[in-house]
Formats: structure tokens, sequence, C-alpha cells
């Protein structure tokens, strides 16, 4: 990147130079539109937050990044803060520099205030100081050729800073509290621009322009030139007005009217209309009461639903999206979030609470609806993939994700994929950046032994590489150990850092149907204490962890079935060698854990909470690992592929910023040696049968079947060979 000298900041911005508040910002176009999203000082490959203060750095670093050639431009995050800005948006002309005479008037109202031009160089902003109740509203001016005004007070926001102030070095950041109420108060009630003609300097005539002519003609000089805008105006109109979907989408693809020219330079005209057409629909539905009258309930509640975004997964289960706070969550139209969202939108017009009768009713036709009109889309539960992207869900309560490429990690959002939340499941910490695998290593028993220790940790870092993939076949970790070995805090601490849960171990199923519930239900499923597996639920947990399915009648007086297909990570652990089937024990890694040492061990408080102030940083270089294991996995080939190939391919290509190389694959065949030492010494036939062959000249014996069952009969004698085994 070339070098580039540092933005000059005007002496009035002192007070936020000080502040470690500093982001940087890239221009990026998204959906057909640019957009300025953040950046990480410290990482300009990552994207940063507007609320999470462990993504924003001090102007220095920030700076010297940009100088660096990093990112477009510099800003500030307003989240928290005690620092206010309105934005002028196509307030001046970039051309020639003249400010619009309603913003020139407002400067001047506020007073020696500190405004500057804004990255596009058609807007300005003002920056004060502001100490009242969260804002962040756009609003627009009436009568004023497209200028709208945005008011951000403490706002879950960043700003961008140019530097290029308007007037003298003087100004000062003057507090802004009573000007941003005022405006809030004057502009709030002017929910649609007016139409006027004239020559867009704000002098025209005010006769008004006709919609009609506006469909016809064009949007011309109104809405400031902003076609995008005019033509958003021109929907909500129609909606207002009585017309259906279908007759708005016509009138906006109608190549007579001029319109439609904003449509025809969208890559995909038809799916942008139908797109802003229901997205006008669903907003107005959301905001306006519902006409009650005497009209069922259970009508109001299908129209209240409608707010929402149906659609159903491709095993056909009816799904809902809806926007609560400022973000989008998803929740299956028969879970408890769905109810509680429809039962709130009721009772925000009505004042009153839906019946159940009613309720059920409402689902029912809602999920007909997801079913047969909405589009298919696949849902994940914490981890899932999208193009060539990896995302996993943080579970918290702004519905953010992590976002993984070849290009780095970064919080998002909204993650293109949908996520499924499940009862118990609990947020990740947002990960943090410059931290190592290695801090793992304090959290876990991995014996006395130095090369024994290296192994294991090489095994279960990659183990859990693997787990953070949305892709299986997954390998089950088996931890084995007496008591005293921490084998349960093992588990858990693994689960801690991929998919938290309020059940972070549980007690093996005893049926097959309640494991894949189970499975459905989250993304690692750690089971505490098993003692021993039947060969029967032996094979189930071959088939979740390389990916296998499972159906069952809904209720015993019917013949619908509910399908269960799930690939997910296992954790199994217990005190005795329980995996003896040669199937699992192929597809498993083995770690034999030794007891703590009494000199060596800690509190429980003190262990979690210190792991706590760990879990960031262990996640965020796990993050690291993955992004470096994205970029070598194309290179990676091995001489052998094993079982699990797939996974011996991850873990060779993730090695290489961990370990030395060919040090996973080394430590990898020497375990599944051990397993299948293992499984040979657990069976009874195949311990007899190393026993009588021990005794054999040269290793050789001749016969037949029946001759060699007689001589392993006696060989083992009868109490063992009666035994059912």
């Amino acid at each position: 990147m070339t070098p580039r000298p540092p933005i000059n900041l005007p002496p009035a911005l002192a007070p936020l130079v000080n502040e470690p508040r500093w982001v940087l910002w890239r221009w990026e176009t998204r959906n057909g539109k640019r957009t300025k999203p953040p950046l990480r000082g410290s990482a300009p490959n990552q994207y940063a937050s507007s609320t999470d203060q462990s993504s924003w750095s001090d102007l220095a670093t920030v700076m010297g990044a940009y100088c660096a050639g990093a990112g477009d431009g510099i800003g500030f995050a307003l989240y928290g803060s005690e620092f206010a800005a309105i934005d002028l948006d196509h307030a001046r002309d970039p051309n020639t520099g003249t400010i619009h005479p309603w913003a020139t008037a407002l400067i001047e109202r506020i007073g020696n205030c500190y405004a500057e031009v804004t990255p596009s160089n058609a807007g300005l902003r003002i920056i004060g100081r502001a100490a009242g109740e969260p804002l962040h509203r756009k609003l627009n001016v009436p009568n004023a050729d497209g200028l709208s005004c945005e008011l951000y007070r403490r706002a879950e926001r960043y700003i961008t800073v140019s530097g290029q102030q308007i007037g003298g070095a003087d100004e000062q950041l003057v507090d802004l509290d009573a000007q941003l109420d005022a405006l809030l108060a004057e502009l709030d009630g002017s929910k649609q621009l007016k139409l006027v003609s004239g020559n867009g300097s704000g002098n025209g005539s005010s006769k008004r322009r006709s919609f009609e002519d506006l469909i016809r003609g064009g949007c011309g000089a109104d809405f400031g030139g902003d076609r995008s805008r005019a033509l958003w105006f021109v929907i909500n109109e129609l909606a207002r007005r009585g017309n259906d979907r279908d007759s708005i989408i016509a009138v906006i693809l109608d190549r007579g009217n001029r319109i439609s020219d904003h449509v025809y330079d969208q890559p995909d005209p038809e799916i942008y209309a139908a797109r802003q057409v229901d997205k006008a629909m669903q907003q107005a539905m959301a905001t306006a009461p519902p006409k009650l009258g005497k009209r069922p309930v259970r009508d109001i509640l299908v129209e209240l639903a409608c707010a929402a975004d149906l659609f159903h997964a491709p095993a056909g289960d009816a799904y809902a999206d809806f926007v609560v706070n400022g973000h989008r969550e998803t929740w299956p139209v028969r879970s408890k979030g769905f109810r509680r969202w429809l039962a709130r939108q009721y009772y925000e017009p009505t004042r009153s609470a839906p019946n159940a009768e009613a309720m059920q009713a409402a689902l029912g036709i809602v999920e007909a609806r997801a079913f047969y009109d909405g589009p298919e889309r696949p849902v994940s539960t914490r981890v899932a993939a999208f193009e060539d992207r990896i995302y996993i869900d943080l579970g918290d309560s702004s519905w953010q994700a992590i976002e993984i490429d070849e290009d780095g990690w970064r919080i998002v959002d909204e993650a293109p994929t949908r996520f499924r939340r499940a009862p118990g499941m609990l947020a990740l910490p947002v990960p943090q950046s410059g931290g190592s695998v290695d801090t793992l290593r304090h959290y876990l028993n991995l014996g006395s032994k130095a090369n024994d220790t290296v192994d294991k940790f090489i095994l279960v870092a990659c183990v859990l590489l693997a787990y953070m993939r949305p892709k299986g076949p997954f390998p089950v970790l088996v931890l084995v150990g007496e008591q005293g070995t921490c084998k349960s805090t093992f588990a858990a601490v693994l689960r801690a850092l991929i998919d938290p849960n309020a059940s972070a171990l549980r007690a093996l199923p005893r049926e097959d149907r309640d494991l894949f519930i189970t499975a459905s239900n989250s993304w690692l499923l750690a089971f505490d204490n098993v003692s021993y597996l039947p060969d029967w639920i032996s094979d189930t947990p071959c088939r979740i962890a390389v990916g296998g399915g499972f159906a069952t009648r809904q209720l015993y007086s019917d013949t619908d079935e509910s399908l269960f297909d799930a690939t997910r990570p296992i954790i199994l652990n217990g005190i005795e060698e329980f995996v003896v089937r040669p199937d699992l024990a192929d597809r498993a890694i083995f770690l034999n854990l030794e007891p703590v040492p009494d000199q060596s061990r800690r509190a429980e408080a003190e262990f979690w909470r210190a792991f706590e102030q760990d879990r960031a940083q262990i996640l965020g270089a796990l993050l690291d690992t993955m992004v470096a294991g994205l970029r070598a996995l194309p290179d990676v080939e091995l001489d052998r592929m094993p079982r699990m190939a797939d996974f011996a391919r991850w873990g060779a290509a993730c090695e290489r910023s961990l370990f030395p190389s060919g040090a996973f694959m080394a430590a990898y065949n020497a375990n599944r040696r051990g397993a299948v030492e293992t499984v040979l010494d657990n069976d009874l036939v195949a311990a007899t049968l190393r026993a009588f062959m021990q005794r054999q000249n040269n290793l050789l014996w001749t016969g037949t079947a029946a001759e060699l069952l007689n001589v392993l009969t006696v060989e083992a004698g009868d109490t063992l060979a009666k035994a059912k085994e």
C-alpha cells in the first residue's frame, strides 16, 4: 500500500483526539449501495463494531494504519460517549461548495459550532457535546430539495471524521442537547417530503407537482435528485392509496413510467422491485394498528404476523424473521420466541392479550403461509456456511455473528444465513485479537509426560478447530481417566469455547430418538460419565459425527414422521474403556488423562474466573488459526488418506500456524494405532486369538474355521467361551 500523509484534525476536535474511540473505515458496495463499515485500527483486515470498545483504538494507532494505506478514512465511536453529531445530507454542492440555505441557517442558529464536510463532499456534519438520552433519528427537511437531517446522541454508531472544517479554527465543541431536542420536535412531524417544482436550488416555485407526474416523469429535481428515495416514496404512497403488491410492482416495472429508471439500473430489476415493495408493506403493517371492529382475533393475529418475513427450512419447518430493537431475529413459528413477539404485536394497538385458542389457530395459518408462500432457506444452529465464508452465531442479545474467510474474521450485525436459538444456548464472548492458542494449555489436564502432553495438545487444538467448521465428518473426542483427572472440566472448557450451554454436560440418552433431538438443539454434544455403550447405541454417535438421519412417528396414533438430520461434533468422557466397537473407535480420538496432583489443584471458582478472563483471546486466536487454515487448505496433500480424511486435511492445514510441519499427522496416526490396540484388548475373541498365536511356531497356524473355533474354545476356557461377548 502507498504511504499517505495523516489527516490534520483542527484544534476544536482536541476532546475527541484524547479518547480511545477511533476506528478506520473503507468504502464498500453492498446490495448495490455504497456503505462505510468500520475497521479495527490494530487489525485493519478485520471489521470493528460501533458498540464493542475492544474493537476501538487510540487515534495514533488508527492514524498509523491509515497512513500505511489501510482504509479510506478514520472515524469516532459515539456509543457511551458524551459527544453528539448532526448530519446534513445533500446540504452541499460537491462541485461548487455552495451550502444549502437551510443548513447555513442551522449552523448560524447553533452558533460558534464545529462543522466539517463529510467524505461524500455532498454533506455536512456538526460535532458537539451532549449528555441527554440516547438518540438516533433520520428526518427529512420539508421544502429543502431532499436535504435530510440525521441526529446522533450517544448513539450505537460511529461517525466519520474528515477534518475539513467549515469556517475558522476557533469553533468549539458546543453543547448540542437543546438543538437536538428542538430539531426532533420541529422535523418529526414531516413524514413525507413535499413534491415541488423548481430548479432544485431551494428557491423554486411552491406549486405542487402531481403524484401521477412524478410516476410518469421520474424523479427530476425532487428529493434532491435521489431516485431511490423518490421510488420509495412512490411505493409507500401507492400502498397508502390501497394498491396491492402486484399492482405496485407492475407500476414501478413499467418502462413507460420514468420512476422505473432506478429499478432498471439494478442487476435484477424484478427481484429488486419485489423486495422493495415487500419491505415497504411489511413496515407499514408493523407500524399501522390493525382495524379491529368485529374481526376475529385470529385474523388480526395473522395480519400482524405479516410484518414478519415468513419462510420454511428444507425439512418443511416454518420460520419467521422479524426486527426487534434494531436487529433481526429468527424463530420457528411454533416457538415461544415467535409467540412472544406476536402477542406483543397484538398488545401494542389493543392493550389486551389474545386468547390461547385464537393464537393456536393463527399459528396454523401462519405456518401454512410460511410453507406455501415463503421461500426456502437453510437454518443452522451456532455454526453455518454461506458461499466461501463461515459464520458462528455469538448467541448474544443483538444476534451478532462472527464472519470468517481467507481474508480474516470480523463481527457482523446480520449474517446472510439464518441461525436458530435453542433453549439453554448461551452467548460466546466477543473474540479479541492478540491472544495465543497456547493459553488454552493452562486450563486442560494434559499430563506430565512431555511428549505425551505435546501430542495431546496438538490433537485437542485441531479437534477444536474442526468443531468450528460447519461441515463434518467430525472426530469423536473420547476422554478416559480415573476419578480426579478433570474429565468433566476438560470437556466443559472445550464446550465453552465453541457452543456454551446452560447444561454443558449431560448424561447419555437411553434412546436414539433422544440423542437426535439433543443433536437438533445443540451444536456440540458433550456427554458426561459414560460407563458403557451398548452395540445398538454405539453406532448412533458414528451416524451423528459423520452425518446421518433419524425418523420417528410424531404420534403413535398417526403415520406422520418427524425427521432429524444432523452432523454434530461429540465429546464423551468416562472412567472405563467404554468405546470397544471398531467403527466408533476408528472415528474417535482418545485422550487418557492422568490424576491431577493435590498440589496442582485449584479452587473451582478461581479456575473459571481465570478462564473467563482469557476466553475471548483464546477464541480470537482460534479464529486467527482458522483463517490461516482456510488459506492453506487448497495446497494440503497427504501421503496417505485416513478414514477421517477431511479432518486430517484440515488439521494439517491449521498446524502450519501452530506446530511444526507434520506434527499433527504424527500425533493423529499414533492415536489411531492406540485406538486399535484398545479395541483389540477389549475384544474377547481378538485377545484369545492373540494369546493362542503367540505360542505358535513362526506365528503360523493352518486349519479350517471349525478347527480354529475348537482350539480357541480350549484356549479361552469354559467361562469365557460361554460368555455372551
